[in-house]
């Protein structure tokens, strides 16, 4: 296939909203049973730890402030480990995995220690280039959406899944981005209407997700072979971008003794002059 026709057009947005509306109807409730036994998880996950300090404190009478330090890092901790494992669970759902909640969730958990590491690359990229002239961040962000998608889907690697996100959205940014930005803020819309606003979550979120996901075969289906070398590149200069503010707070360090001497000295001077008004 030569460079000319690697790449086929999507389909339109209408198409994508008709594809999405009778999937959102047969899968809506999968979702509902995914993301609720995912939020007990993650209300439980981060209750825990602090259970278990009470109870030490109560049996023991021992309450220094580590305890409390220790508990809460790792409530944090376990909160985002329920977070990743719901979102890998409705991911599944959303692809169409038909299984049961429970059996959904105990195939996901081999899959959630690569797909945060996966999810914290995209992440990293896109801040990446966010120090890189911001540009390149609104870039990535955009091109590295379905990131979560491949992996769960294709279960690759972290760095490969956002190499085949790059590749897939290659040559299709615009409508890509413009698809994405249209489900968004179309759930903002819905989310601000008096009353009705308060619930809209219930619907939008899962509409977007099966939308999302929709684009994301669609993309896949119609993308031309994949070009690790692209995303490759793309990748390692967006994480170079991060050193821009590591090299900011090395050159502040050097120069905190100058500026720290400099505002002690108009602390100091100030309260001088302070003093002097008020008189002997």
């Amino acid at each position: 296939m030569d460079g000319s026709s690697a790449v086929s057009p999507l389909p339109s947005l209408s198409d994508l909203l008709k594809e999405t509306w009778p999937l959102f109807k047969s899968r809506f409730w999968a979702l509902m049973a995914a993301g609720g036994l995912g939020g007990i998880l993650t209300i439980l996950a981060v209750i825990i730890p602090f259970g278990l300090a009470l109870l030490i404190w109560f049996g023991t009478g021992y309450s220094h402030w580590w305890l409390w330090a220790a508990a809460g890092g790792l409530s944090v901790f376990l909160g985002l480990w329920g977070v990743s494992w719901t979102q890998v669970a409705l991911m599944e759902v959303a692809l169409g995995n038909s299984k049961d909640a429970l059996s959904i969730y105990q195939e996901s958990w081999a899959k959630l220690t690569p797909f945060s590491w996966a999810c914290l690359l995209a992440f990293l990229s896109a801040i990446g280039g966010i120090y890189l002239f911001i540009l390149p961040g609104i870039f990535l962000a955009f091109s590295l959406s379905f990131v979560p998608f491949v992996f769960v889907s294709e279960n690759i690697g972290g760095l490969e899944s956002l190499q085949r996100s790059l590749s897939y959205v290659k040559d299709r940014w615009m409508t890509v981005a413009g698809r994405l930005i249209f489900i968004s803020l179309s759930a903002w819309i819905l989310s601000k209407i008096p009353i009705l606003g308060l619930f809209s979550g219930f619907f939008t979120f899962p509409f977007a997700l099966i939308f999302t996901s929709r684009l994301y075969l669609q993309l896949k289906e119609t993308a031309g072979p994949p070009e690790p070398a692209y995303g490759k590149k793309i990748i390692l200069v967006s994480l170079a971008g991060l050193l821009i503010p590591v090299l900011f707070a090395f050159r502040l360090a050097a120069l905190w003794p100058l500026v720290h001497q400099h505002f002690r000295g108009q602390a100091q001077a100030f309260l001088s002059s302070y003093q002097g008004m008020l008189g002997p």
